[in-house]
């Protein structure tokens, strides 16, 4: 077998032949070369590169712009929010489990902590009670999770609109995911167990003048703190803070120093142990990977698209036409 065979053989194999077709790239039988005047350019983009560009100028071309984004955003939170009432309204009503087994849980979930030694929410807590101010403080961030989420959201709609609707995906995946585990291992949260001596303060009602709905349209399951998914959708909130700055280290420090604080937050707040958290973690990494796995285009979105693709095309409010739609970092940053 001759060089020049070997060549284009291996240019097969990375699935770039048409790239190098494209570049007169030519079997030398005779010579076993190829004429350096028929290689690529340096810096030539390669056939998955222009496909990938392409695909993200269509994903563009359907999304709003000018100040139809900005209703288009208002959209998302009122989609977001009705994703989590029913979750809620689900959790309540078909996942919950007699106290009993939920209390058992509990004990056992404290015991494998102190195996590990992970038993560490009292000592947190404790520390937290003698500073008014900072009880003050993580009973409003747990009590704003649910509004700094739909900001993060926000942000990402109106700055990264491709690498939003990816996420999002992660956040429909994470909370179907999680409402069985609320049948399969019903956990009562550490401000339930003081009759089982261990004395945690109920922040949330005993430390503020808002204490938590226990009935309504908006109660939750009280035994449900397994896994935590204040932890998982604030690992989303993350991503999509991530995603949605230009320098992305940006973005990814202000995930992880939310992500960080909620998890302190819950501890101290009582609602959550360190296996919670973890298992809030691991849940939003499982459903990123099945999100990330999904066709870039699913069947039942493509009546959606036109009519988003419709309303792209219209001027923008205030009778101007939006500038046409150019390829930005935006595809880099929904890679």
């Amino acid at each position: 077998m001759q060089p020049g065979w070997c060549i284009v053989r291996i240019v097969q194999c990375d699935g770039l032949i048409g790239a190098a077709e494209g570049s007169g790239v030519e079997r030398q039988q005779t010579t076993g070369t190829v004429r350096p005047e028929l290689l690529p350019e340096p810096g030539a983009e390669t056939v998955a590169e222009r496909r990938a560009d392409r695909a993200a100028r269509r994903e563009l071309a359907v999304l709003p712009r000018g100040w139809w984004r900005f209703a288009w955003a208002a959209g998302q939170v009122v989609l977001l929010l009705t994703i989590l009432q029913t979750y809620t309204v689900l959790r309540r009503s078909f996942f919950q489990q007699p106290p009993g087994e939920a209390f058992a849980n509990a004990l056992d979930l404290i015991r494998w902590q102190g195996a590990a030694g992970l038993n560490i929410e009292l000592g947190l807590q404790g520390w937290a009670l003698r500073h008014d101010g900072l009880i003050d403080f993580v009973n409003g961030y747990y009590r704003n999770f649910k509004p700094i989420l739909y900001l993060c959201a926000v942000l990402a709609c109106l700055l990264a609109p491709v690498a939003y609707r990816r996420v999002r995906r992660a956040f429909v995946v994470v909370t179907l995911l999680a409402l069985p585990w609320y049948a399969i291992f019903p956990l009562a949260p550490p401000r339930f167990m003081a009759p089982y001596g261990y004395p945690f303060v109920d922040t949330l009602n005993a430390l503020s003048t808002t204490p938590n709905a226990a009935d309504g349209f908006a109660a939750a399951n009280q035994f449900a703190a397994m896994p935590s998914m204040h932890i998982g959708w604030t690992s989303i909130a993350a991503l999509w803070l991530a995603v949605t700055f230009r320098r992305w280290w940006v973005g990814t420090i202000l995930g992880l120093l939310h992500l960080t604080m909620m998890g302190y937050v819950v501890m101290v707040t009582s609602n959550h142990y360190v296996f919670d958290i973890l298992g809030g973690l691991i849940l939003a990494g499982v459903a990123v990977a099945v999100a990330w796995s999904l066709p870039d285009r699913l069947p039942w979105t493509d009546g959606w698209n036109r009519l988003l693709a419709r309303l792209a095309a219209r001027p923008a409010l205030g009778g101007l036409r939006p500038s046409p739609v150019a390829t930005t970092n935006t595809a880099g940053r929904d890679a």
